[in-house]
């Protein structure tokens, strides 16, 4: 068990997993893995240097450093591994993971000069909303910086950045392989990552969850459409700050990454996942 006054280890980036998203489309064919594929060669980031470990908390009591290790048990956990296929369109299932995830409205939190929501509730359904919102708001125009700015609007001190988060790694590597622009629009092209479905991997006492986000993740250029599954997990913490309580992306290591598959697919039901409601 790790103490609370010791910094956690920095566990290395998972080699056997990450993706590497390509779509052939039109006429950027030429230039794009055919279909939208992910290639399971783990991920690094695009940071220039390796994550710090996260600052332990100061000395306490047993059980504060009990919670501790336990919400560092809890990130890295394993999740089920799938095969490439599973993300891709394909026959969906009338089976469930469970009943759907009703996710809550937001509070009368900030409201002025913010890209999205905050101030939901003090529930692991009210960090799922967040997170929702968050990625919703960062993928859209498939802007890496984009979307490591809205991860870190909502980042409490000390949590991994988010120029290292594995969607921004997902979106520079796209563009990349796209053979688009680092950064910004392109006359003609479309970015979206709709949410479809979530899942709570665990809770810590009731102010540490780690919760996952299933979304269908779109590339449109000139009308032509390729989409695929898209997860991303990530550890929260509820934290007190100027605007009264919030979640936050927690300081806690980066949670491992999350299954792909369609949305509505059995896989989708093997991971765990239950559809979204508002």
């Amino acid at each position: 068990m790790t103490s609370p006054s010791t910094p956690p280890v920095v566990r290395e980036p998972n080699r056997r997993r990450g993706y590497a998203i390509a779509a052939g489309v039109g006429v950027l064919a030429t230039l794009l893995v055919a279909g939208l594929a992910y290639t399971v060669t783990g991920w690094i980031g695009v940071r220039d240097e390796p994550a710090p470990a996260p600052a332990a908390p100061p000395a306490a009591a047993g059980v504060e450093a009990r919670e501790w290790a336990s919400e560092q048990e809890l990130a890295a956990a394993p999740m089920l591994v799938l095969p490439e296929a599973a993300s891709q369109p394909h026959t969906l299932t009338t089976e469930t993971a469970g009943p759907p995830i009703t996710l809550p409205r937001p509070g009368a939190g900030r409201v002025v000069g913010v890209p999205f929501p905050d101030s939901f509730p003090a529930t692991p359904e009210g960090a799922i909303a967040q997170l929702v919102a968050m990625s919703q708001a960062g993928m859209l125009g498939g802007d890496p910086a984009d979307y490591a700015r809205a991860y870190d609007s909502i980042a409490e001190a000390g949590a991994p950045p988010g120029r290292g988060a594995f969607l921004s790694w997902i979106l520079t590597n796209f563009r990349k392989n796209a053979g688009l622009p680092a950064h910004g629009p392109k006359p003609g092209m479309s970015i979206t990552w709709t949410p479809a479905e979530a899942l709570v991997k665990g809770q810590v006492g009731d102010r540490f969850v780690v919760v996952c986000v299933l979304g269908e993740f779109t590339f449109d250029f000139k009308g032509q459409v390729v989409s695929g599954g898209m997860g991303d997990c990530e550890a929260m913490r509820r934290v007190a700050t100027a605007d009264g309580e919030q979640w936050r992306i927690a300081r806690a290591p980066s949670a491992e990454q999350a299954p792909s598959p369609w949305p509505g697919t059995a896989e989708a039901v093997a991971a765990g996942y239950r559809a979204i409601a508002r």
